[in-house]
């Protein structure tokens, strides 16, 4: 038997952002290089059958960093973020698993930041004509900046790069992607705020949306606020401020109606880990759900039950489910360590 090298580990690739379709029989990940070699890293977005251990193919057979592989609702398309056509400017693209057949889906000239492939409510009002649902067509989220101006491209050319602190900051804004069209449309909500995350309810309900007041690393982190947003309606409820650094949005489903949790830091000394909290929508009560465990939660992983939690503890790595509202050491179920 062959020792491990360090060559082998330098060019040896690793599995990330695995995704299971909503069927249970397709696993989507990306298989991205252990090291990197050039300006970019060049990244593969692959397919494992569940049924059929050991047998993976890879989905597309270009160069380019792929990225964020999302399946929609019914399981027949893989979507992910590719910069094949323009590298280091990513697009939304499609896999079609019954025809093997990928097809680019946007050509947003400030590329996408992140997607999220919305499922349709499962009542929907009908259109004005009476006979057609609204939005019954494919809607597909985006978070993207806006599309560089004129003087924006002229100052690109003339290496015009100085930064003046409150100006021309970049932020990310919620759009939508009608597969029907191809249309891109931006909704009027949550004024000049940079949206971090989008989260939909299971039920294809509405979309948790996380914002802060700037995209700027020390001042955006502590001015976060938790909003609802009716893709259907195109309304907005704001659900007021987050802890500092939230992120890692989950919906639940509970006996007193649905949940919406999140990761942030512990108040008030925000340098003291990481903590569960949890939102009661009916109630809009807000707890912390892991104030007295000694592991500190690392990611909130949405389900079609109770949410997961990944938690560092100590060397290892312990995967829990959250469980009744009670804010204490019993509110997670351990399932694994790692």
């Amino acid at each position: 038997m062959t020792g491990l090298t360090a060559d082998m580990v330098v060019d040896g690739r690793e599995p990330r952002a695995p995704v299971l379709a909503r069927n249970g029989r397709l696993l989507g990940y990306v298989l991205a290089p252990v090291s990197r070699a050039g300006d970019h890293l060049d990244t593969q977005v692959w397919l494992a059958d569940v049924d059929d251990v050991g047998v993976a193919r890879r989905v597309t057979t270009d160069t380019a960093t792929e990225s964020r592989p999302r399946w929609s609702e019914d399981s027949g398309a893989l979507f992910f973020l590719s910069d094949r056509t323009d590298r280091g400017t990513p697009q939304l693209h499609r896999f079609a698993v019954a025809e093997g057949t990928v097809t680019a889906l946007t050509t947003w000239r400030a590329g996408i930041i992140d997607h999220l492939p919305l499922a349709a409510p499962d009542h929907l009002p009908l259109a004005a004509s009476g006979d057609l649902p609204l939005a019954a067509s494919g809607l597909v989220a985006l978070l993207a900046e806006d599309e560089p101006t004129e003087e924006d491209e002229r100052r690109a050319r003339d290496r015009d790069d100085a930064i003046v602190a409150g100006e021309r900051e970049s932020r990310a804004r919620l759009r939508l992607l009608d597969l029907d069209t191809g249309t891109i449309t931006t909704p009027d909500v949550f004024g000049d705020r940079h949206v971090v995350e989008l989260r939909q309810r299971p039920d294809g309900g509405p979309l948790a949306v996380l914002t802060q007041a700037s995209a700027d690393n020390d001042h955006g982190p502590r001015s976060g606020r938790l909003h609802l947003f009716d893709h259907v309606t195109g309304s907005v409820q704001d659900l007021g401020p987050v802890a500092a650094d939230a992120r890692s949005l989950a919906w639940w489903p509970a006996e007193d109606g649905w949940h919406l949790g999140y990761l942030a830091l512990t108040p008030p000394a925000l340098h003291a880990g990481t903590a569960v909290f949890d939102l009661a929508l009916g109630s809009r009560v807000l707890r912390n759900r892991t104030a007295d465990l000694s592991m500190c939660p690392t990611e909130l992983c949405q389900t079609d039950a109770a949410a997961l939690v990944v938690f560092a503890d100590g060397l290892n790595t312990t995967v829990a489910r959250l469980g009744s509202a009670r804010p204490t050491s019993r509110s997670c179920r351990r399932i694994r360590d790692a």
